[in-house]
């Protein structure tokens, strides 16, 4: 409670530190405190501003360090309450890795929320993955939203696999 109560006030590198520790903490009121950071419209803005140009560097710096261990805090966290965000944050930068790391976090979070034990849920992000990566330079993408589905369906992987084997790109077929 003590840190979600500093997070309101806190700033630059103190506040950095303060979302990485409630996500360490993993727990609902650290979810909930980071999920009201509004850290889609920081991603917004930084992919608004790189475009325009009218922000400066060091903001926009600032602004993707928040958003960046903003969305790990979440994913590390996995609880279903952050999925619109860290889902809005990887569409908004197109599913591609970029400074924010809002893909890899959406992927770390599929991962966590297998692990918390929330098989449809992480079935349901994993898909979103894979039909929103189908282009060949997100092939990396598509590989980790497979390896949540087959994860999540142990015993029946097979032909998650054979479709796997059969795709046109060769690295994704690997």
């Amino acid at each position: 409670a003590a840190l979600v109560n500093a997070l309101a006030n806190a700033k630059g590198n103190a506040k950095l530190s303060i979302i990485e520790a409630l996500g360490d903490s993993r727990t609902k009121e650290a979810a909930v405190a980071l999920n009201e950071l509004r850290v889609i419209d920081l991603i917004s803005v930084i992919k608004n501003s790189a475009d325009s140009g009218k922000e400066t560097v060091s903001v926009l710096t600032d602004y993707e360090n928040v958003a960046k261990v903003t969305l790990y805090a979440l994913a590390r966290i996995g609880d279903p309450s952050s999925k619109g965000i860290l889902e809005s944050a990887a569409q908004v930068r197109e599913y591609k890795y970029d400074n924010t790391n809002a893909t890899a976090n959406y992927l770390i979070y599929g991962n966590e929320l297998l692990k918390n034990g929330n098989v449809a849920l992480a079935i349901k992000v994993a898909e979103k993955i894979m039909a929103n990566t189908q282009h060949d330079d997100l092939v990396t993408v598509r590989t980790g939203a497979l390896k949540i589905l087959v994860d999540a369906n142990k015993a029946n992987n097979l032909n998650l696999l054979l479709t796997a084997a059969g795709d046109k790109n060769p690295n994704y077929r690997a």
